[in-house]
């Protein structure tokens, strides 16, 4: 992957910080990534596809989302999709960086390398 990762990502009133996965780390436990909510900080295993990469960050993304904007378990959909439009509303506007991020990572990933 050419594109680096953000170094954090502001959800909510908190700053997630973002950091790669060892890879070794990652298959061991078979993960592509993490969210923890105890230390704040998103991994991801940069050793994948880009495509892979991506898609695991959004995964953690959400459930940094589903944390922080208190979705539970017993949520209904309408409930849950609410908090997940919030937060994405909310990281989008409090986070251009990632909105650069993305934009990168998708055109590397469609062979547009900056």
């Amino acid at each position: 992957m050419k594109t680096k990762l953000p170094e954090k990502i502001r959800v909510g009133g908190f700053d997630i910080k973002i950091k790669e996965f060892d890879s070794y780390a990652a298959e061991s436990r078979q993960v592509n990534g993490e969210f923890s909510s105890l230390d704040l900080t998103m991994r991801i295993d940069v050793s994948m596809d880009i495509q892979k990469i991506l898609d695991t960050f959004l995964h953690e993304l959400f459930h940094a989302i589903y944390y922080v904007y208190g979705v539970k378990d017993v949520d209904n959909e309408e409930r849950t999709v609410e908090g997940l439009a919030t937060g994405t509303m909310q990281i989008y506007r409090d986070n251009p960086s990632f909105l650069r991020f993305v934009n990168e990572i998708t055109e590397e990933m469609n062979g547009e390398v900056l």
